[in-house]
């Protein structure tokens, strides 16, 4: 049974440098989004690195009919922000060679300053119709074309059509405001400038100009991790709705050490005020990410070769005590409760997972409204335990994620998480990082955007139009614990309607 073409909507900002940060990104992305829904699936990746697109074309390439990437750009290829303080020049050579290798792709669309130098590479790689810029571009220029352009398309409009469609339209009153260069430079005057979007066609190829959507479908739809089940198929998928950032964090460690075959300890510090829910975020890595990572590189982990411990820390009353030791014995205590015998050091927890378990997930929590000095002495020789464990081949591989709640107050412990050189974990961190490298502190949890909220529902449940204006009710950022229940909500009543 035919089923609708895909189109990769790959978003790239500057997430760190004011001058340069594209302010139109957000709602272009959740413009197109609105636009194809019912026309065209759509997998979007608001935070595009490298890393994220390559590993979106390995899932889903052959599925591919239109790639679309927004954010800066030249000639030469793509801005990615890597990490948080990295930039990245994707090169337009290798990026067409790699995305060149899925014969499916029949449009390129390079929404960022001067790309008409990035065509070549494409038409070279086989991919007949390119959308690229002879100059650079404003933000808003940019945004509003590239909706024109598709809702042209969506309303059945052929690609050539639909360019010269939307181009009329800009020309209505076309003034050009640079700010997806790569480098900060200036324009010519927008008087001095033909239009700057361009549609280029392979020799040989220009017959695609003609193709319309309603010509492009799949045949048999395609099973991976970025190609969601029905709703009712999935209980927790409103754990899916953002914290893109740090899950981007977390699934690129265990990509990569899956490459260099190093078994852990990983370890993972989550942490956002009560209404961030950072112990959902925890889920999410342990119900989605862990599965899809492993799944993608060969190793299917089975119920009986999986395990997760949940162990809440000590409160903070334990550390507050003159009894130094008294922490970790509630710690021990926390463990028999959780059915495993009481360790004395991390070690001592291997052997209940080596020879029959292949992945061992441990999860604390911990919540409260101030800190002592004695948990940070206790997380420096916690955390330290773990970093000396020197897994063997038959030991599992191992991941130890902190969920740390804490209040809005000043007192509490969001000043311990407060990233700089003063803050008090990032001491500890400072000084178990000279000797080791595989513990991470991931950013604040952010507040939960609208176009987070559409996207989801766009994935899961489409049909229920009014969902993100129900949740939001004319707020732009919600905190998780007001989406959440609200998300629950929705796939219990759908689960009820479609069983």
């Amino acid at each position: 049974m035919p089923i609708l073409p895909r189109i990769l909507l790959a978003f790239a900002n500057d997430a760190f440098s004011e001058v340069r940060k594209l302010d139109e990104l957000q709602q272009e992305m959740v413009s197109l989004g609105e636009i194809l829904q019912g026309h065209m699936e759509v997998t979007t990746k608001p935070e595009a690195s490298q890393s994220v697109i390559v590993k979106a074309f390995k899932e889903l390439g052959e599925d591919i009919h239109i790639f679309h990437f927004a954010g800066h750009a030249s000639g030469e290829g793509i801005e990615t922000q890597e990490k948080e303080y990295e930039r990245r020049v994707t090169l337009a050579d290798g990026l067409a060679d790699f995305i060149g290798q899925q014969r499916q792709l029949k449009l390129a669309f390079l929404n960022g300053c001067a790309t008409e130098g990035q065509v070549k590479y494409f038409h070279q790689s086989h991919i007949p119709a390119v959308i690229a810029t002879k100059y650079p571009i404003g933000d808003r220029l940019a945004r509003e074309f590239s909706e024109a352009f598709y809702d042209s398309m969506a309303k059945g409009r052929s690609i050539r059509a639909a360019f010269e469609e939307a181009r009329a339209q800009m020309r209505m009153s076309y003034q050009e405001y640079n700010s997806r260069s790569l480098l900060l430079r200036d324009a010519p005057p927008a008087a001095a400038q033909e239009f700057p979007y361009t549609l280029e066609l392979a020799p040989g190829k220009e017959a695609i100009a003609d193709a319309r959507l309603g010509d492009w479908h799949r045949s048999v739809p395609k099973v991976g991790p970025l190609e969601k089940a029905p709703a009712a198929q999935f209980e927790e998928v409103h754990l899916l709705c953002d914290r893109y950032q740090q899950n981007n964090l977390f699934t690129d460690t265990l990509d990569e050490s899956q490459s260099n075959g190093k078994k852990g300890p990983y370890i993972f510090m989550i942490h956002g005020e009560q209404p961030d829910l950072p112990n959902s975020l925890a889920e999410r890595f342990v119900k989605f990410s862990v599965q899809e990572i492993f799944a993608q590189a060969g190793i299917g982990i089975s119920e009986d070769k999986y395990d997760l411990i949940k162990v809440n820390l000590p409160t903070i009353s334990d550390f507050e005590s003159n009894h130094s030791n008294k922490a970790f014995y509630r710690l021990q205590r926390n463990f028999d409760r959780a059915g495993y015998e009481k360790p004395e050091t991390a070690a001592d927890l291997l052997p209940f997972f080596s020879g029959f378990t292949e992945l061992a997930i441990i999860q604390h929590s911990f919540v409260a409204d101030n800190w002592h000095e004695g948990f940070e002495n206790f997380m420096e020789s916690y955390i330290g335990d773990f970093w000396q464990l020197e897994l063997e081949k038959s030991d599992p591989f191992l991941i130890i994620l902190f969920d740390f709640t804490y209040t809005a107050s000043q007192k509490g412990l969001k000043a311990l998480f407060k990233k700089g050189p003063n803050s008090a974990l990032e001491k500890v961190l400072d000084r178990l990082q000279k000797r080791f490298e595989s513990c991470y502190l991931l950013d604040r949890l952010p507040l939960v955007r609208d176009g987070d909220i559409e996207q989801w529902k766009n994935d899961f449940l489409p049909e229920a139009t009014t969902l993100t204006a129900e949740i939001c009710q004319g707020m732009s950022r919600l905190p998780m614990i007001q989406v959440q229940p609200k998300l629950k909500e929705a796939l219990k009543l759908h689960n009820s309607r479609y069983g």
